[in-house]
């Protein structure tokens, strides 16, 4: 080995000696104990370490690491960050969906308003059916039929009285739908003006 090796070669083994003198550590334990030197931080495994020169100045500092609780948090935390990445990302593909299937508000209002008409005609033709029920269950009690005949007549009437009722919340339904998705249109539109606006 030649001078010039041999020259870094003890270079490098002193920088070592130098950087391991320098991680020097300290740190309290759990217990209040202070602990000192290079493997302070195995004796305080949930404390923090503090690194120090070996002339005693503070050269780093290793934080505590998080205690349960603090993890729950964090855990609980990054749950609640990525529902509402979720979210938002449903929220962007259902605007996306709106702005494609309308080119206006008045097209929302035009569907709205045709489709709560189908279920008033259908509305009004169980009302029909009803009426005529009706007529029919009055004229066999009148004329005495036979019991199991009334009986029927009754079923079917309850049954065409519950088919109004279903088609009456449908309706609302129907209008409730249509009323959120005319809000939130004109929220997009709004907003979208507003970033053109700005830019």
């Amino acid at each position: 080995m030649n001078k010039s090796a041999l020259t870094i070669l003890l270079g490098l083994i002193v920088i070592s000696f130098q950087a391991e003198a320098v991680r020097i550590k300290k740190c309290q334990d759990e217990d209040g104990m202070w602990h000192y030197g290079d493997r302070a931080d195995e004796a305080c495994a949930k404390s923090k370490v503090i690194e120090m020169s070996t002339e005693g100045h503070k050269t780093g500092e290793v934080a505590a690491p998080p205690t349960a609780e603090e993890l729950k948090v964090f855990e609980e935390q990054k749950k609640r960050d990525e529902e509402r990445k979720k979210a938002e990302a449903e929220q962007a593909r259902k605007d996306a969906l709106l702005l494609s299937i309308y080119g206006h508000e008045n097209d929302i209002i035009y569907v709205r308003k045709r489709k709560v008409a189908q279920v008033e005609h259908s509305i009004t033709a169980n009302k029909e059916t009803l009426t005529t029920l009706e007529k029919t269950l009055e004229r066999q009690i009148k004329q005495k039929a036979e019991e199991k005949n009334i009986e029927h007549t009754r079923s079917q009437i309850k049954r065409v009285q519950d088919a109004i009722k279903q088609k009456r919340v449908e309706q609302k339904e129907l209008e409730a739908k249509y009323n959120k998705e005319l809000i939130r249109y004109r929220e997009i539109k709004a907003n979208q003006k507003a970033a053109e606006q700005a830019s």
